[in-house]
């Protein structure tokens, strides 16, 4: 593979010389900036070999630097070895970012090209301001990268369906309405919507352009008297009808970036950090008013029928991880493989009503492939499982009526000290995370250090966030709610559902990250405001046979033991007479 690499970069340097252009950035996004991509926007990892779903590629006449985040570092490292392509730590002190390494190696004359449907206004406007400070040219047509990836799939369209009104709660045309309450309020003559999730949530339709996803590729403009979406007017053939209801006019997705050309607009709302360079460029002398997206913060907010579906998708889709850990912690060991135990999950999972599907590909992490955070076992990597050590199973389902995502340690037989003092502490951490009462209007960052606090105080942490946004029926990752302590916005709503997923990773070693999803929800009213906390959506027992009682404090144990109660007495419901045993046994007190 390395070989082949080394041939794709010299093929793209011939490409970028041929276009007079002296470098060129290769992000991870496709033209909607969507975390997961479909394989025909994969040229990142066509270039690079590095095949992690975040990271930058940057290449020079003479050097490639691929940026990514602390979740990939070991995969990263390991991909990239005997590579010419050099690893930036992105997050680590002294590591360069990408406008570092942009000003540094690019002068008076020189040519940069990022293409303008793969990058964001707000990076654009970034790189914009470097080029002009060091008089070098910018260009975002005419990609060098997408000349030289030979055999790179065509991007395709799959049929797009409808939601019943029992499955969104609310009518596609009252969400556009919503959207122009808020252009009045700003003074815009037209909103541009470029993100899957938001679209297919304010059409109330889903489809299946990327794996794990069920999105569909789309543009969408709303002004005060239309709605536009832009898509393949084929694979929108069975949902004409609704569209037609909601007052949406259906245009061709090739003809997004024309017609923005052709209008004349004073005030644009879009998000500079979610719409592409290319489409900003489309709207002449407009004035761009940046904010996010007001159907994103109300996507995340989930009503009173989405939470109601959810509560019962995550029902079956607990008992089906509780069966998983039932089979794995009593089976031979050492006849599995972690891709057999994650194909074991998935098969438990088929059994539950209205599954669609993973909602991304599951991570089934054996004993030191744990300590790489988004570790994924492939014919090369696929490790046997034996009676020591523990198992980590980070995975999800799409059904519907939600989206899961739930992640749990599995311990196999005798385990070391130092795992069962990690694995105390990230319990510990998700759990007063869980048990949080805060005021209305506290920002996640604030919330993020109630997970991190126990493992902070050991003078450890880990290099991702403690939690991420949950889609309905949609992204598993989705903003703007995320627990990091970088992010002081936005602060936390009732209804909001958001992944609790503290963890710690010692390389060579092994690697622990316990997960629920957590519904922030009304707790109650003081004299001194309002107060929330949050209802566990994941109903699944916590392997507590590496549990250090003595390390917890009393309410941890009674933290630990109440959601053990609430997990026994909402599976009771629905599981077979013949599995109550052992799940009383995997929730007892301790």
């Amino acid at each position: 593979m390395n070989k082949i690499t080394q041939s794709r970069l010299a093929d793209l340097r011939r490409e970028m010389k041929s276009a007079g252009v002296n470098a060129c950035i290769i992000p991870s996004c496709d033209f909607h900036n969507s975390e997961y991509i479909n394989d025909c926007f994969k040229y990142r990892a066509y270039f690079s070999g590095f095949t992690g779903s975040a990271g930058t590629l940057y290449v020079t006449e003479n050097k490639a630097f691929l940026i990514t985040d602390g979740r990939y570092f070991l995969q990263a490292e390991k991909q990239l070895k005997d590579i010419e392509i050099i690893l930036v730590k992105d997050g680590i002190k002294d590591e360069p970012d990408i406008y570092k390494l942009i000003e540094d190696s690019l002068s008076d004359g020189m040519t940069l090209f990022a293409d303008g449907r793969l990058t964001a206004q707000s990076m654009y406007e970034k790189i914009l301001k470097i080029a002009n400070k060091n008089s070098f040219n910018l260009s975002i047509s005419e990609s060098p990268a997408v000349k030289a990836a030979v055999g790179m799939p065509g991007q395709s369209f799959s049929k797009v369906k409808a939601l019943d009104i029992s499955l969104t709660g609310k009518e596609s045309a009252d969400k556009i309405a919503d959207i122009r309450c808020e252009l009045e309020k700003i003074q815009a003559d037209a909103h541009i919507i470029t993100s899957l999730e938001e679209i297919a949530w304010i059409l109330n339709m889903r489809g299946s352009d990327i794996k794990n996803t069920p999105v569909f590729y789309a543009y969408m403009l709303i002004t005060p008297t239309e709605a536009l979406v832009f898509a393949d007017t084929v694979a929108m053939n069975d949902v004409k009808n609704e569209l037609n209801t909601a007052g949406i006019t259906l245009m061709h997705y090739s003809d997004f970036y024309d017609y923005l050309g052709m209008q004349s607009y004073n005030n644009v709302l879009c998000d500079k950090n979610q719409v592409n360079a290319l489409a900003v460029s489309c709207l002449k002398d407009a004035k761009i008013v940046n904010q996010c997206d007001p159907a994103m913060l109300a996507k995340a907010v989930k009503n009173k029928t989405e939470i109601e579906n959810l509560r019962k998708v995550h029902l079956f889709d607990g008992l089906a991880v509780a069966r998983f850990m039932h089979y794995i912690k009593n089976c031979k060991a050492s006849e599995e493989t972690e891709v057999s135990a994650a194909e074991k999950i998935r098969k438990y999972r088929e059994k539950c009503k209205d599954y669609l599907g993973d909602s991304f590909d599951t991570i089934s992490a054996y004993g030191e492939n744990g300590a790489v955070i988004h570790y994924s076992p492939t014919s090369e990597t696929n490790t046997s499982l034996s009676d020591k050590g523990a198992l980590l199973v980070d995975s999800g389902g799409q059904y519907i009526g939600g989206t899961t995502d739930i992640t749990r340690v599995f311990v196999l037989g005798e385990t070391t000290e130092e795992f069962k003092i990690h694995y105390t502490a990230v319990c510990k951490a998700m759990l007063r995370l869980q048990s949080a009462i805060f005021k209305k209007g506290t920002k996640c960052a604030v919330l993020d250090m109630l997970a991190r606090g126990p493992l902070w105080e050991m003078g450890l942490d880990y290099r991702h966030g403690t939690g991420h946004g949950i889609g309905y029926m949609l992204s598993v990752h989705e903003g703007p709610n995320r627990f990091h302590y970088a992010n002081t916005s936005p602060s936390l709503l009732p209804g909001m559902v958001t992944s609790d997923e503290p963890g710690m990773y010692v390389a060579g070693k092994h690697g622990i990250r316990i997960e629920n999803e957590i519904l922030c929800v009304d707790k109650f009213s003081t004299e001194y405001g309002e107060f929330l906390g949050f209802e566990p959506l994941t109903v699944c027992p916590i392997d507590t046979d590496a549990i250090i009682p003595e390390l917890l404090d009393k309410s941890d144990i009674k933290a630990l033991n109440e959601y053990h109660s609430f997990v026994y007495y909402s599976l009771k419901e629905i599981a077979e007479p013949e599995e109550l045993l052992w799940l009383s046994e995997y929730t007892k007190p301790i």
